[in-house]
């Protein structure tokens, strides 16, 4: 300002200065109200833990050891009643090469492991597959399945059982027709429109850690108990992806994983179907001889929480996958047990006489193709140096 006129570019540069300055309160105002929410939000889920087991404790120390009372004498016998009734509701697991060895009925946690490559979609479609076309022995209804999925695209789990039922291998994708894609599409509509088969992703309908999140899994199985929505399976694809925690995000993924541990624990005494749990697992090599548990990738307690653990491992030259038995509290004699599944078109099919007779004649074509490439490749090798002979072979 100068001479007593008013100078425009001050005036501006002061208007600039008490904006920022004032920009800068509301932003410290914001962050101050964030941080007292934080703090709080921490506080209460503190308390609540605090409370959860303060309760706990008073329970024990009130509780009458000498004897069971009349309540938990009844509360025990509807617990066995309940049991059996399951296990005589026992369904198929994949196929009947398994028999009745996989405890596939409700009050079981289910484990299946493998290296990367060797089948756990392929194991989750098929459990799927098969559960859709059991009925059950008490309801007399089709089975009705449900996927949390945190690997495989959902449109890939809905279409690999869509194949599978059609009998197309789901591979080549470049090569699917559009009859087929329009088979693809017509099928998720009536699975998913019907109920008989929902995948659930990680940011289902829009809410990220549904399927990443001790939490997000908690509140669903919340959610299906309050509505009454009953599925015949719960598939979880898979262990390791439950890294993250909604409560305390700071949590790391081991501690992360032994809350999933405790969550799956609980909801498989009290939702009325098995839950199984795909899991990544490190090979068995001449350099890594290790037990099955310790080659459970993440936290180990997942192991003791399991009620049954099946390790998957493939093998390409006979077109079969071995399912070994490595604990099962149902029937602890089959431990060490190897199923072995037959691959066909997407399918675990049994091992039989029939289908190894198949696979004989896969080999014999393939061996076949091999050595017509083979001979085709040295004909024209043996052309080109023929020719380059005639070519050579000119008078001078």
């Amino acid at each position: 300002m100068t001479d007593g006129k008013v100078n425009k570019e001050e005036v501006e540069e002061l208007v600039s200065s008490y904006e920022a300055a004032s920009d800068l309160e509301r932003i410290k105002h914001e962050t101050n109200e964030r941080k007292i929410k934080l703090e709080a939000r921490k506080t209460t889920i503190e308390l609540e833990r605090l409370e959860r087991e303060q309760h706990e404790l008073n329970i024990i120390k009130n509780t009458d050891f000498s004897k069971l009372s009349p309540k938990e004498i009844k509360d025990l016998q509807n617990e066995q009643k309940d049991y059996i009734a399951a296990a005589q509701d026992i369904m198929q697991f994949i196929n009947q090469g398994f028999g009745t060895i996989v405890p596939f009925f409700r009050n079981n946690l289910i484990l299946i492991g493998a290296k990367t490559g060797d089948g756990k979609s392929t194991a989750v479609a098929n459990i799927v597959f098969s559960v859709l076309r059991q009925k059950s022995k008490r309801t007399g209804k089709y089975g009705r399945a449900l996927v949390l999925s945190n690997e495989e695209n959902v449109g890939d789990v809905y279409s690999r059982i869509i194949a599978m039922g059609k009998g197309w291998p789901y591979s080549s994708h470049d090569k699917f027709t559009t009859e087929q894609a329009e088979a693809f599409a017509e099928g998720i509509e009536i699975l998913g429109k019907n109920g008989k088969l929902m995948v659930v992703k990680d940011n289902h309908n829009g809410a990220k850690g549904v399927t990443t999140t001790p939490e997000g899994i908690r509140d669903m199985f919340d959610n299906l108990i309050a509505n009454k929505v009953w599925y015949d399976v719960v598939i979880i694809d898979y262990y390791q992806n439950v890294k993250e925690s909604k409560d305390d995000p700071k949590l790391d993924i081991y501690s992360c994983q032994a809350k999933f541990c405790e969550v799956l624990d609980h909801y498989k005494n009290i939702y009325p179907a098995p839950i199984v749990l795909l899991a990544q697992m490190e090979p068995t090599v001449e350099s890594n001889k290790k037990p099955y548990d310790l080659r459970i990738q993440g936290r180990k307690l997942i192991v003791n929480k399991a009620t049954c653990i099946l390790e998957m491992v493939k093998n390409k030259e006979t077109y079969t996958t071995d399912f070994i038995v490595q604990k099962n509290r149902f029937n602890g004699d089959s431990v060490n047990e190897i199923i072995k599944a037959g691959f066909d078109k997407g399918r675990y099919v049994e091992n039989s006489d029939e289908f190894k007779a198949k696979v004989q004649v896969w080999k014999d074509r393939k061996a076949e193709a091999e050595l017509n490439k083979e001979l085709g490749a040295d004909l024209k090798q043996r052309m080109e140096q023929e020719r380059e002979e005639e070519e050579n072979n000119v008078p001078e």
